[in-house]
């Protein structure tokens, strides 16, 4: 409680003082203190504002908890085999017509490098299925050995804008992912460039043949130190993988197992 000395002069003697005591409350959330308790610009209204600041806070905090929840295992297997189904589909009935229609246009859709019509592209392979994959591989496998004793979570972390995000204490290694499935070619834009460590997980023809038994894992450690690779980034973003072994020269690749090594 503090003394507060206050004017309250009359008419008859507007420098007549006297002392009042007034009560003053102090903000439970910050350092400022009220004298008025109820209305605009009182206690009780600013300590609201205050509470609805909090809940909103407690709100976004758990929505990015949400959003990084990671698929198990179990289900990354069950996914996979969901969109199997639709590869399955794609390979037979549908292509088939497409050769029919497509052979009616001449030139217009045939590859003649390749011998081959320009048929629609399958399905791709969504980051919130790789992406779960991987980690779960780096967590299984470890591929990676400066990495062993690293906790991976899914997204950024300190605004890094990673796909995965590996911690150890203060330390936070920057991981950029991709997956491919028959069309095995992958983009590789600044983010991928800049990484601590960028990881192909090619599928190949798994979903076509609904089989995840051969899969391989490629691991490349800091992009940008390999001088081909820099300089062919800045022409194009698009990358094969006999490209990409031509461009880096070193890398780690691992035979992957899904049936086994999500377990």
């Amino acid at each position: 409680m503090k003394l507060y000395s206050v004017n309250l002069g009359s008419e008859k003697n507007p420098y007549q003082m006297c002392y009042a005591h007034l009560v003053v409350k102090k903000c439970q959330y910050c350092p400022r203190t009220f004298s008025k308790i109820h209305g605009k610009g009182g206690l009780v209204t600013h300590q609201a504002a205050h509470k609805a600041q909090k809940n909103r806070k407690k709100k976004s905090s758990s929505e990015k908890i949400s959003n990084k929840k990671l698929l198990e295992a179990k289900d990354c297997l069950k996914l996979c085999s969901i969109l199997a189904k639709i590869f399955s589909y794609t390979k037979t009935s549908i292509r088939k017509d497409e050769q029919n229609i497509l052979g009616k246009y001449g030139n217009t859709f045939w590859k003649s490098e390749d011998q081959e019509f320009k048929l629609l592209p399958f399905p791709r392979i969504p980051n919130t299925l790789s992406e779960p994959i991987i980690i779960h591989l780096l967590k299984n496998k470890k591929p990676i050995p400066m990495l062993a004793k690293f906790e991976f979570v899914k997204g950024s972390l300190n605004g890094n804008k990673a796909d995965i995000s590996a911690t150890y204490g203060k330390t936070v290694k920057k991981i950029q992912a991709k997956g491919t499935g028959k069309n095995d070619f992958i983009t590789m834009g600044k983010k991928d460039m800049n990484s601590d460590f960028f990881i192909w997980l090619r599928f190949t023809d798994a979903f076509v043949k609904n089989n995840f038994s051969s899969l391989s894992m490629i691991i490349v450690e800091k992009p940008r130190k390999h001088k081909k690779l820099r300089e062919w980034s800045k022409k194009s973003n698009k990358l094969t993988f006999e490209q990409l072994k031509s461009h880096i020269g070193k890398y780690n690749s691992l035979k992957i197992n899904l049936d086994t090594d999500l377990k």
